[in-house]
């Protein structure tokens, strides 16, 4: 078996629950969880964007697997960021707010809090996945 250090077990081990969660949109998702997620996609996404404006290849394998990967990754980003505001004790309401301009930074604000620590009426408090 291979030893990988315990940040990529970690980052893969948050990124397949958020994928087999995907369609979940009850529960709770800790901030690892949701911050894995994210930063993992925006890596990627910003890796693949910047080869395809930069390289010289006018190849549309590129472009194509930036489309597909966007379109894969909607419906779990919507829904680990509607459990992480149950995690913080907030409603389906808050996904509306990262639809409005300036005003998105305070939802970044609210994904960066801490989670409640005990059960709320969303569920018990998500396990954390080492």
């Amino acid at each position: 078996m291979y030893n990988y250090p315990p940040f990529f077990t970690a980052l893969f081990k948050n990124i397949g629950v958020v994928f087999k969660k995907s369609l979940d949109s009850k529960g709770r998702s800790g901030i690892l969880e949701y911050w894995f997620f994210t930063v993992f996609n925006i890596f990627v996404l910003t890796i693949s964007i910047s080869i395809k404006l930069y390289s010289f290849n006018e190849s549309s394998r590129l472009f194509f697997f930036i489309i597909i990967y966007s379109l894969i990754i909607v419906l779990p980003s919507i829904s680990v960021t509607l459990r992480r505001f149950h995690d913080i004790g907030l409603g389906a309401v808050y996904l509306l707010v990262l639809l409005i301009p300036f005003v998105q930074w305070y939802a970044v604000y609210l994904l960066t809090k801490k989670s409640i620590p005990n059960d709320n009426q969303y569920g018990a408090k998500p396990e954390f996945l080492e």
